[in-house]
């Protein structure tokens, strides 16, 4: 077992080569050959995986992808963040605006705009990378080259890549926001706490699935200053800074919402999600059966009681009808057992760590002759048998071998966080914290599209795994 200064220590004469002496007052900073080198084998990897996708179009729509092209036109059309209604245009509020943003100057401009954007977003996924390299460099720099090169050839990422959905943008802007947030750490320098925060709102403005990250970085930060003796008002001012400057991309929303909608709640889409999908993922897994005959029953019941409640439920706006959906599910939520929400959780949280990629590959998906949510059974394992067993041969047969290269990958990343701990104690908590919130956050609901934003400190800690390896082996060779 190496020790801490050992594992921090430049490895060898060509790690050397590939390191500076810190940029901005960050440590550990790699020259931008090594940067230029991961982002190249990155985009090269994007770039084939594109090559060998037979229709583009029709691969890269997937989902809500239809939902983002014409949410997309609706913004060019009439002016404003919307969706279409037979009567003309009304507000969208079930998603942010960031998105859609990203998408309106293809669409505008090419009439078959996929390619460029699939290419755009190949090349914003090769930035990730670098910066996935760059964030790993803070802990040791061949760790940075092994993450960042692991992170150029990762597959779900190369896929995500080149869908027409929200996961690349988030992703980029996530890496962002983890490097300004380390490098904060390590320098507290405050420009860093208000870069973190920025990137941060502009992260919520594309998925609001990062909501709570600002505070917690804000009480990070405090922490950070306390724990390094500095003064108090410093580690308020950078929380104020991260908080602050969050806000800023939110706040059109914000104030659309205050004003016509008289809430502060940036999308209406918290009662879908607490009434389907989590409670209806609760009572899929308490009752053995499919996700959509319960949520049909839940959608029914929520009619039904609108019926009662109100003479005209349809004049009820977005929010209103997301507040009537959250009530629902606090009553749902309370007929269920404390073990049947963790078990749910449980659920979720191994679908996310451990899906195979490559059974939402489009290429393989098409192959696919069953659902999985809406398989039977109490457990996953349960649910996993009835899925396989009645499903496409040579869709199981590659579904088992992404299984089981997904398994080695998620062995290689617990015991990296384990051997990180030992060494760099406060980069692993701090990653474990920011894996352990994606996974609370997105409850019963899992896959490998919901593990995307905690690839870049899976990646580390599975980087981790192999340098302690290449290490282990590499003096024991010198030794012979």
């Amino acid at each position: 077992m190496l020790s801490q200064n050992q594992f921090n220590k430049k490895h060898d004469f060509a790690s050397q080569q590939l390191v500076s002496d810190g940029y901005g007052g960050c440590p550990n900073t790699l020259k931008i050959n090594a940067y230029l080198g991961i982002f190249l084998i990155a985009l090269a990897t994007r770039f084939l995986n594109l090559y060998f996708i037979d229709s583009l179009t029709i691969h890269a729509n997937v989902e809500d992808s239809s939902v983002y092209f014409m949410g997309a036109k609706n913004w060019i059309e009439s002016g404003f963040f919307s969706v279409a209604t037979d009567t003309g245009f009304s507000d969208q509020t079930e998603r942010m605006p960031g998105y859609f943003i990203f998408l309106i100057p293809f669409v505008s401009t090419f009439e078959n705009s996929v390619p460029f954007i699939v290419a755009t977003q190949s090349l914003v996924d090769a930035i990730s990378c670098v910066l996935i390299a760059r964030l790993a460099a803070f802990i040791d720099p061949l760790l940075g080259i092994t993450s960042g090169v692991t992170a150029a050839l990762w597959h779900n990422t190369v896929l995500h890549s080149s869908l027409i959905l929200t996961e690349t943008i988030f992703l980029f802007l996530l890496c962002c926001m983890l490097v300004a947030a380390a490098s904060f750490l390590t320098t507290s320098k405050l420009r860093y706490a208000l870069l973190a925060g920025l990137v941060c709102g502009l992260a919520i403005s594309t998925r609001t699935v990062a909501i709570f990250i600002p505070f917690a970085m804000a009480a990070a930060a405090l922490a950070i200053t306390l724990y390094k003796r500095q003064k108090f008002g410093r580690g308020l001012l950078a929380g104020f800074l991260v908080i602050a400057f969050c806000i800023l991309p939110l706040t059109p929303v914000l104030e659309r919402n205050i004003e016509k909608y008289n809430t502060i709640q940036l999308t209406s889409q918290n009662g879908v999600f607490l009434l389907n999908w989590v409670i209806g993922q609760i009572r899929a897994t308490q009752s053995g059966q499919g996700f959509d005959a319960e949520s049909s029953a839940l959608n029914e019941k929520l009619s039904k009681q609108l019926q009662q409640k109100y003479a005209n439920p349809s004049s009820l706006n977005p929010f209103e009808l997301s507040k009537e959906r959250v009530e629902l599910a606090k009553l749902e939520l309370e007929s269920v057992p404390a073990a049947a929400i963790v078990k749910s959780w449980v659920k979720g949280a191994i679908q996310n760590l451990a899906s195979p990629v490559i059974a939402i590959d489009p290429r393989v998906r098409q192959l696919n002759e069953k659902s999985f949510y809406n398989s039977k059974g109490k457990s996953i394992f349960e649910k996993a048998l009835n899925f396989i067993a009645d499903n496409n041969p040579t869709f199981v047969i590659i579904l088992l071998i992404g299984l089981l290269i997904s398994l080695i990958f998620s062995v290689a990343q617990l015991c990296g966080f384990f051997l990180l701990i030992k060494r760099h104690k406060w980069a692993a908590i701090f990653g474990l914290l920011y894996v352990l919130y994606f996974l609370l956050i997105s409850g019963p609901v899992g896959s490998a599209k919901y593990r995307i934003p905690i690839e870049p400190v899976l990646i580390i800690f599975q980087s981790v795994f192999f340098v302690h390896g290449f290490n282990r082996f590499s003096k024991k060779i010198k030794s012979q």
